[in-house]
């Protein structure tokens, strides 16, 4: 696809209106996903070995996925419902045992 300003045309020769500011944070976006992750910052392994994304890294993606990953900064908002209620006790469980150690 060709831009011409404002307008893109696509392979069927129609014009399409870019909005402003969208091209950006696709190709902002992009960008991220094709950075080098950084351990221990963007990613650390659990206890099985599994790579667990932080909330950092979340945060730079931009959006919730709708995964339910364990360090959602984005309060779960794309996981299907079910899911979501689920996901959300879980993290007040968690939450409520880490003040109890911390006591």
């Amino acid at each position: 696809m060709g831009q011409t300003g404002t307008h893109q045309s696509n392979n069927q020769g129609d014009t399409l209106k870019i909005i402003p500011g969208i091209a950006d944070r696709q190709t902002e976006k992009k960008q991220n996903m094709k950075k080098k992750l950084i351990e221990g910052e963007d990613f650390y392994y659990n206890e099985m070995g599994y790579i667990v994304l932080t909330a950092k890294f979340h945060l730079e993606k931009g959006d919730c996925c709708g995964n339910g990953c364990l360090n959602c900064p984005y309060e779960f908002k794309n996981v299907p419902k079910a899911r979501y209620q689920e996901l959300m006790s879980a993290r007040k469980y968690a939450n409520k045992e880490q003040q109890k150690d911390q006591s």
